[in-house]
């Protein structure tokens, strides 16, 4: 039989020190250079009113009696 040899659980004073146990990057965290950030955190006006008349259509057509089959 094939057993895998364990890497050691991390203790919990560990988990606290970050860069202390196997495979941690050492020095501080760096950003990604694969996320993007968008420019504009909050979406414009239009496009909120545009989101919550889509959901609204939404809502409508999934509640219509047409389609949930009612007499």
């Amino acid at each position: 039989e094939f057993v895998l040899p364990r890497e050691p659980e991390p203790r919990a004073a560990d988990l606290r020190a970050p860069g202390t146990w196997a495979g941690a990057a050492v020095g501080p965290p760096k950003p990604s250079a694969h996320i993007a950030v968008p420019a504009q955190r909050a979406p414009s006006r239009q496009s909120r009113l545009d989101e919550v008349m889509a959901a609204a259509a939404l809502t409508s057509l999934s509640t219509s009696p047409l389609l949930l089959g009612a007499p």
